[in-house]
């Protein structure tokens, strides 16, 4: 603003009669500039709130679908407990894999287990065994 000022004063332009010319440009150019400002912005669309006859119906609210449980294999094995006191075998394999099952067996016992290098299928067991041997040594402990 104040370079126009310094701009359009009259020991600048030289004469008042020229210097009014130059004014009425200057405010014409403005005006001219101000209405096409004006005219280039968009115009404010009308936002209705009341629903169009065509307009789709909501979609239904999302409702989850049970969560299934997992399976013995997409669980982690669990290592089995195997006791072995007074002949009875003891056996408690939440899910376990069969290789680990023999292995604690075999090291509990003694026996003699040939485990398959691929013995990976899972087992859930809970049980207690009396071994052939014990029941012989308590029949000649009874008799």
């Amino acid at each position: 603003m104040v370079f126009l000022c310094a701009y359009l004063a009259p020991e600048v332009l030289g004469s008042m009669r020229s210097f009014r010319r130059k004014i009425g440009f200057l405010l014409m150019a403005l005006a001219l500039g101000a209405s096409l400002c004006a005219s280039a912005t968009p115009a404010q669309t009308h936002v209705s709130k009341h629903k169009k006859k065509g307009d789709a119906p909501p979609p239904p609210p999302y409702v989850p679908s049970p969560l299934q449980p997992l399976t013995l294999d997409q669980m982690p094995a669990v290592a089995p407990t195997v006791t072995y006191q007074g002949g009875v075998l003891t056996i408690v394999a939440p899910n376990s894999t069969l290789g680990d099952i023999l292995r604690a067996v075999h090291k509990q016992t003694g026996a003699i287990v040939d485990v398959p290098a691929n013995a990976t299928e899972r087992a859930a067991v809970r049980l207690a065994l009396l071994l052939p041997g014990a029941v012989q040594c308590a029949a000649q402990h009874d008799g």
